[in-house]
C-alpha cells in the first residue's frame, strides 16, 4: 500500500506541471499573456502573398503563355516545366535589340529527344506573366519548331522551370487560366 500511495505522491507534482504547461499553451494561444516587443520579434510573421492570373490557350495538349520581355514586348511561349532553362527564339531576341552573341557565354542543354545542344545565352531586364515578374533574367537562345495545328503555331520560346519554379502554379484548362503565386518573404 504504501508503494502505492508515494507513486501517487511523486506524480502529483509532475501532473501540477503538466496543468501549468497546459494553462500557459491556453493563455499564449488566447492572448491572455501580455507581451513585450522582444516576445512580438520571436512570433512567426506571415509572408505576403502575391497572386496573379492569366488568360492561357491550350493548343494540341500544349499550353501557351502570354509573356511580357524587358517591361514593354510581349511574347507567346509554350510553357515547358521541363525545361530547366527558358530559350526564346533569335527572331524575338532581334525584336528586343539583342544580337546573338558570338562569342558569349554558351550553356549545353538535353533536349527531349536525347540530343545535346550548344545555345547561347543573353540576360534580360525582365520577364513576366501577369505581375508575376523577375528581374535580370539569363535564357538561352534556340530557334524552335512551329507547333503542329491548324494552322500552325509559331512560339517565341519555352518559359522553364527557372522562372515558373520560383512560383505555386495552378492551371485550369477549363477557365482557360493560369495563376502564379509568389511568397515574399517575412520583412526583418
Amino acid at each position: 500500500m504504501e508503494s502505492g500511495r508515494e507513486s501517487a505522491v511523486n506524480s502529483e507534482p509532475r501532473a501540477r506541471w503538466m496543468r501549468f504547461g497546459v494553462g500557459l499553451v491556453v493563455l499564449a494561444l488566447f492572448g491572455g499573456c501580455s507581451s513585450t516587443a522582444s516576445d512580438q520579434d520571436l512570433r512567426p510573421v506571415r509572408p505576403a502573398v502575391r497572386v496573379t492570373t492569366v488568360t492561357i490557350q491550350t493548343v494540341s495538349k500544349r499550353i501557351l503563355v502570354p509573356v511580357v520581355l524587358n517591361g514593354n514586348q510581349t511574347a507567346t511561349f509554350l510553357l515547358d516545366t521541363g525545361a530547366n532553362i527558358t530559350v526564346m527564339t533569335s527572331t524575338l531576341a532581334n525584336r528586343l535589340g539583342a544580337e546573338r552573341p558570338v562569342d558569349g557565354p554558351k550553356v549545353r542543354l538535353r533536349m527531349a529527344s536525347g540530343q545535346d545542344v550548344e545555345m547561347s545565352v543573353i540576360r534580360l531586364k525582365s520577364i513576366g506573366v501577369g505581375s508575376a515578374r523577375l528581374e535580370n533574367f539569363m535564357v538561352a537562345l534556340y530557334d524552335l519548331p512551329t507547333l503542329p495545328a491548324s494552322p500552325p503555331i509559331t512560339v517565341d520560346g519555352l518559359l522553364g522551370n527557372d522562372f515558373v519554379g520560383q512560383f505555386t502554379m495552378t492551371i485550369d484548362p477549363r477557365a482557360g487560366t493560369l495563376t502564379l503565386q509568389l511568397y515574399d518573404s517575412p520583412a526583418k
